[in-house]
């Protein structure tokens, strides 16, 4: 009944009032405080307005969040196959006035990434079928996009001392940050790998805490462990080439998960509770990562939760991985 109330409305609503600003900042709304009622809204304008661009980008970034929480293989794959399908529909009807508005070109690349990482695991649990699909989806909306071309020069590691490092012994494991030696098993805690860019590092926290201020929310506090935490996961992903929260080791060519998010992250950190972790792919600056991460609901929230006190970023640039560039930041109370 409710549904047939709201097509009513629509249908009688005076058609200029149907300007894809007017849609736009309502979906926005429904979007920051409610995903399931913004995904039912975009929809039912999808039906009616066709040719505005607005709810096909929130549909699919509500599918996009969607698969972040499925709890299944293939929950994954069909939130990120509509998300995909809605994007192409986005593209093909916003004239870049939205795109611009959004930093669409962020959002892209994390759909592109969650979408290749979910094709891979669909892979690796003989999902075929799900993973061709998945594919052909993914093609339409990367087919016309210019790959970034890296550099391949040798990052040269700093030499220096971690007088802020408090759990380290010993026999600690130094990383370059030109290395491509891969680890396996879950971290010891003892590894320490140089960072890739340790002035973006500082710049992201720097752009994190600026925007903290604005909402009065206290700044964090740089933590060496927890830097040493998210370095490692960045050389991780780019060394054993799989983009998740969770420790994998590539074995034969198949992803064997090793250890969760938190088990890994305690090895390094144990001072207060870990409380987050954001991770992004593919981008060499700062801002991107930023850009990318505020885009998307859930890693808008692990940066700008109110909880949190310390943080700790790491960076890691392979150029032979799929993306190139790495990143990570762990948050604690």
């Amino acid at each position: 009944m409710r549904k047939k109330k709201l097509l009513f409305l629509f249908f009688f609503m005076p058609t200029f009032l149907m300007a894809n600003d007017i849609m736009f900042n309502r979906l926005k709304r429904l979007y920051n405080h409610n995903i399931s009622r913004c995904l039912e809204v975009s929809k039912s304008y999808i039906e009616l307005f066709p040719d505005q661009p607005a709810p096909y980008y929130f549909a699919s970034i509500s599918y996009r969040d969607k698969s972040e929480w499925s709890r299944t293989l293939r929950g994954k794959y069909l939130n990120l196959n509509r998300c995909v399908g809605y994007a192409v529909k986005f593209e093909a009807t916003d004239n870049q006035e939205i795109a611009e508005e959004v930093l669409w070109h962020n959002v892209k690349k994390d759909i592109e990434s969650r979408a290749t990482i979910a094709i891979e695991e669909l892979e690796a649990g003989k999902q075929f079928g799900m993973a061709k699909l998945l594919s052909i989806r993914l093609a339409g909306l990367i087919e016309e996009t210019e790959i970034p071309v890296i550099e391949d020069k040798t990052i040269v590691a700093e030499v220096k001392s971690y007088p802020e490092i408090s759990n380290v012994s010993s026999n600690a494991i130094f990383v370059d940050a030109g290395s491509n030696v891969k680890f396996y098993g879950l971290a010891t805690g003892r590894e320490i790998v140089s960072s890739a860019d340790l002035p973006g590092e500082r710049e992201l926290l720097r752009l994190v805490n600026e925007e903290r201020l604005k909402k009065g929310q206290v700044t964090l506090v740089w933590d060496e462990d927890l830097a040493r935490a998210a370095r490692y996961h960045s050389y991780d992903l780019a060394t054993q080439n799989y983009f998740n929260h969770s420790s994998y080791d590539r074995k034969n060519g198949e992803l064997v998960k090793v250890g969760g998010t938190f088990d890994r992250i305690k090895r390094f950190y144990d001072k207060s509770f870990v409380n987050s972790e954001n991770i992004a792919a593919g981008n060499k600056d700062a801002i991107a990562t930023y850009n990318q991460w505020y885009t998307s609901k859930g890693h808008y929230e692990n940066m700008f939760n109110p909880d949190s006190r310390v943080v700790g970023i790491g960076v890691f640039y392979d150029p032979n991985s799929p993306f190139g560039y790495y990143w990570t930041m762990c948050t604690a109370k």
